[in-house]
Formats: C-alpha cells, sequence, structure tokens
C-alpha cells in the first residue's frame, strides 16, 4: 500500500486579539453578577491563554446589541470571515505544496460554526478557482476532532487506485467569536454553578494541508508521511462533549470528566495505532523510529505528539498518563494554546504546522477530540522538509529557544480542579522550570504566576489578567534604584512602582515588561505575519 504525504500546510488567524483581561470585561459588562459569572471569570484567569485571534472586536456593534446575534447573523459572519480566512490558508497551504491547483482532485472541509447550503466549501471552490469536477466534501458534526477526521478522510481518498494521483486540499475553519453573547445569556438563565468553560478557550482562524497519495511527484516535498489514521467513540459519553445548537448559534458543552476522558483513552488509542502500523508488513521501511524487537511496546516517550489543545488540564493529564515533557514532546501543542487558544478543528493543523517548524523526532503522534466524545488518532513520519518559505529551510532563521523548559501547570503538581478540570483559582503550588542550564522558582497562586521570565523572546503584549506580578526574575541582572528590571545592563525604562505598572524585565537585550507566555515558547508563531493589534473593552 502506498502511503499518503502531507505535502503543504498552513494556517490564518485575524489579526485581532482579544485579552484575557479584555474578554473579563465584556464578560461583567453583559452577564449578570451571580456565582457562575464568578466561575467563569476564575476560569478566564487560569487557562493560561495569553491570546485569542478573533474575527470580531469585543466593542463591535454584532457583541454589543441588545441581544445575542441571531443564528442567522452567525452564520452571515463566517460565509464573510470565515470564508477568506479559509481561502488565506488554502492560498498558503497550495503555495507551500507548490502545485498546480488544477491538479486537486479533493476538497474535504470541516467546520462546527456555520450551517449553509451549499456549504462553506463550495464558495471556497469558487474563491479558489478550482476544478468544478473536485470531489468536494464537507463534514459537520466532529467539533475539536474535525481537523483529524479531515485527514483520516484524505488519506482514505489518497489510497483509491485513480489514473490520476489524488491531491487532496484539507480545510478547516471555524469562528467562535460570535457566539461569545449567546453563552453569557445562557449563563444568565441558567442556575448551574459550574459557570461557561468554552467562552474561555475559542479563537478564530483557519487551517490548511495538501495531502497527496501515491509517489511523491517532481518538483513536490513531503513534510510527514501518514502512516495510520484511526478513530474511536467513547460509550457513554454523549452528555460531556459537545456542540448544541439554538436560534443564537451553538453552546459548547464541556463536562469536568473531559480530561480524564481523553487521558484514559490516547494510550489506548496509542496502541491500536501501533498494532495497526505494526502489522502491515509494507509499511516496514516507514518505521524506523518503532521498537525493532517489539514495535507495539515502542514507549510514548520516543515520539513527538501533536494533541489538540482543547485546554490546560487536558494537555497535562495527557502527559502524565504518557510520561511526556511538556517541554519537549508535546512543545507544539502548548505553543499554539499558549498564543491562539483552542481554535476547535483548526488548533490540530496549527499544531502540526509549528511542530514542522520546530522539527524534532522523527516518529510523531497526533491526537484531536471531539463531541460524543469521539477521538481522532493518526501516527505521521516526520521527513525533514519545513515547507517552501526561506526561514523554514535555510534562510531567515526560525526563532525556536535552544533550551526549552516546562510550561505551567506541572505535570503531577497537587491542585484543585475547577470546571471541566481546569485548575481552579483556589490553587497554590510551587514548581521550577530551567533557564539558561539553571532552576527558576515558579511560584503559583490563584491561578497567576509570581515568578516568570522571557528568554530570547520579544513582547507579546499582552499584559497580565486582573492582578499584579508579584515578582519578575531576571538572568544576570539587578533592580535599579528606581525599581526598573535590567540584564545585561539594559534598562527596561519602566518604573515597577508606577500606578497601572506591571514589573517587567529585559533578558539578552529583548524588553520583556509585561507577564508572558510560559518560558521556551517562540512568541512568533507565524513568521512574517503583520503585528497582530489588540483589543480590549473600555
Amino acid at each position: 500500500m502506498t502511503q499518503s504525504h502531507i505535502l503543504g500546510i498552513a494556517t490564518q488567524f485575524p489579526e485581532l486579539q482579544n485579552t484575557v483581561e479584555g474578554t473579563e470585561a465584556f464578560f461583567k459588562k453583559w452577564a449578570k453578577p451571580s456565582e457562575g459569572l464568578e466561575k467563569t471569570l476564575k476560569i478566564n484567569r487560569s487557562t493560561r491563554i495569553l491570546t485569542r485571534p478573533s474575527v470580531s472586536a469585543l466593542t463591535s456593534p454584532l457583541l454589543n446589541g441588545p441581544q445575542a446575534p441571531t443564528i442567522k447573523e452567525v452564520n452571515k459572519v463566517f460565509m464573510q470571515e470565515g470564508v477568506k480566512l479559509a481561502v488565506q490558508a488554502a492560498e498558503k497551504a497550495l503555495a507551500d505544496w507548490g502545485g498546480k491547483r488544477e491538479d486537486i482532485t479533493h476538497l474535504v472541509c470541516n467546520t462546527c460554526t456555520a450551517s449553509a447550503y451549499p456549504g462553506f466549501d463550495h464558495a471556497v471552490l469558487m474563491a479558489l478557482g478550482l476544478g468544478l469536477d473536485v470531489d468536494r466534501t464537507l463534514l459537520h458534526g466532529v467539533g475539536c476532532a474535525g481537523g483529524l477526521s479531515a485527514l483520516r478522510l484524505a488519506n482514505s481518498f489518497a489510497q483509491i487506485p485513480s489514473s490520476k494521483p489524488a491531491r487532496i486540499l484539507v480545510i478547516a475553519t471555524e469562528v467562535t467569536s460570535t457566539l461569545v453573547r449567546s453563552e453569557l445569556e445562557e449563563l444568565d438563565r441558567s442556575s448551574g454553578k459550574m459557570g461557561s468553560v468554552g467562552v474561555c478557550l475559542f479563537s478564530d482562524g483557519a487551517s490548511a494541508m495538501v495531502v497527496g497519495g501515491g509517489e511523491v511527484q517532481e518538483g513536490e516535498k513531503a513534510s510527514f508521511e501518514v502512516i495510520r489514521t484511526l478513530t474511536e467513540t467513547l460509550p457513554d459519553t454523549v452528555p460531556d462533549l459537545g456542540f448544541n445548537v439554538d436560534e443564537n448559534g451553538w453552546k459548547a458543552i464541556i463536562s469536568p470528566r473531559v480530561p480524564s476522558l481523553t487521558s484514559k483513552a490516547v494510550p489506548n488509542m496509542y496502541k491500536k495505532l501501533l498494532v495497526a502500523a505494526a502489522g502491515s508488513p509494507d509499511l516496514t521501511p516507514s518505521l524506523p523510529f518503532l521498537s525493532s524487537e517489539e514495535p507495539t511496546s515502542t514507549p510514548p516517550s520516543s515520539l513527538d505528539w501533536l494533541i489538540h489543545p482543547g485546554g490546560a488540564s487536558i494537555l497535562a493529564k495527557i502527559e502524565h498518563s504518557l510520561e511526556l515533557r511538556s517541554s519537549d514532546h508535546t512543545r507544539a501543542s502548548w505553543e499554539v494554546y499558549v498564543k491562539r487558544g483552542n481554535t476547535s478543528s483548526v488548533s490540530i493543523g496549527a499544531v502540526i504546522e509549528r511542530s514542522r517548524a520546530l522539527g524534532g523526532r522523527e516518529g510523531c503522534v497526533g491526537v484531536s477530540f471531539g463531541p460524543g466524545v469521539t477521538v481522532e488518532g493518526c501516527l505521521l513520519r516526520r521527513t525533514g522538509w519545513k515547507g517552501r518559505r526561506a526561514e523554514l529551510n535555510g534562510g531567515m532563521k526560525v526563532e525556536v529557544d535552544k533550551e526549552p523548559v516546562s510550561p505551567p501547570p506541572a505535570v503531577g503538581a497537587k491542585r484543585k480542579r475547577g470546571a471541566a478540570g481546569e485548575d481552579s483559582d483556589d490553587d497554590e503550588r510551587e514548581t521550577t522550570m530551567e533557564v539558561g542550564g539553571k532552576k527558576r522558582s515558579i511560584a503559583a497562586t490563584n491561578g497567576h504566576a509570581k515568578d516568570l521570565v522571557t528568554v530570547n523572546g520579544k513582547s507579546n503584549g499582552v499584559s497580565h489578567t486582573s492582578a499584579e506580578a508579584a515578582k519578575i526574575a531576571h538572568v544576570d541582572g539587578a533592580t535599579n534604584g528606581n525599581g526598573h528590571v535590567t540584564t545585561n545592563g539594559t534598562d527596561n525604562g519602566e518604573d515597577k512602582n508606577a500606578p497601572g505598572k506591571h514589573e517587567g524585565g529585559v533578558i539578552n537585550g529583548e524588553v520583556n515588561g509585561i507577564i508572558s507566555a510560559p518560558e521556551g515558547f517562540s512568541r512568533d508563531l507565524n513568521v512574517g505575519e503583520t503585528q497582530e493589534k489588540m483589543t480590549t473593552v473600555p
């Protein structure tokens, strides 16, 4: 059996970024005071997400009308802004592939934030100028699992014998920002005390891949070989994860059981992928990264893990169950999560793209989760090709920290659990990170880091959540008489005691001045993107 390959991959996110404090102000503006609102605010502060891309500013008329947008208005925004993101991501993926668009044989699209007939895949087909005989498929009902559901379907198409090699364009697109008001209205109507989780996690964007069947053609380069794709539905879990429709769009259902369910399901999926791969003799040349004596006993830590970033607790629990390191095996997932939040079906494509840029182990496992609960898995082989952009293949250097460090939450740390397994704001813990080969203390109280630094990173322009930083660690530097934090002799020019100022620091000449992402994370996930705009609510 000839394996399929990922020949091109790209993402597109809105320039507009919603911050933690901006969303908190929006929640307070539109939700009635209640125990549920207070819980939602705590969840929002403890997600560890710094920014979430959005097509809709929190100050926009759409989100600030007398009532939540109707499903008609929600769908209209998707067909305008969502399709635009999808086309942009697709154009970038096609360019990354380097082939001719007339050679595209299939188009596989998915979303859980729009419903139109014809579907948005039709609009994308026309906008891209693809052939009218392209085999189109639009997936529905798969939610956050959709990115890998679409890859699984594309892999199946690639295996079908044909006189023309299959070249499948796969697109995932989500616009969740239009649903925030209806989520808050539901919070007002309900008497529940769990709060709303999805409204604190989700973001907007699109991802695209070109998947090829048969031999890699002249002029093409494969980034990953697709070894196996599988899916599994967990019994008796429908109430735990869903996306319910009403007159104002869709509302996320995420139960506190989800982190535990997924952390138990992923090891089982991993075993099934190994068994399926090892049971195919024709795959032997593609499996040098598996244990030679007993492939099905290959330790999870010998591969890289591309996990859908559904939430901090989901990532941490899966890491704990498989003995993975967040600064190593799952680094791409954390980087996407911290910078982008959870973009539903789009996120796994962003994680694969980021992992390609970072490089790593030859063998990779991808997993995602959707309503049902549905678990999607894939086994990939990294080929070493990092895309056609010069900065990824010997041109401009990609900023990747040489000594990555573990992001919070610390695996195995004792902490109280909040709604949907997110860390509650009542937790207190002490852990450490490595910076330049030295251990640094990271104390977290009420969900906020007290002691963080930025290494080789630029200011991301994000203020800290609703609480001043208690302490900012600095490297080879000291505070001066004015309370400025300096490193290597550079003054950041910020008076840490000035009203409204956060403590800041400068490391290796880069301005911090704010509470930054977990250390070791590159702030610039998409090299060459324009400076992102920030939005807050007055």
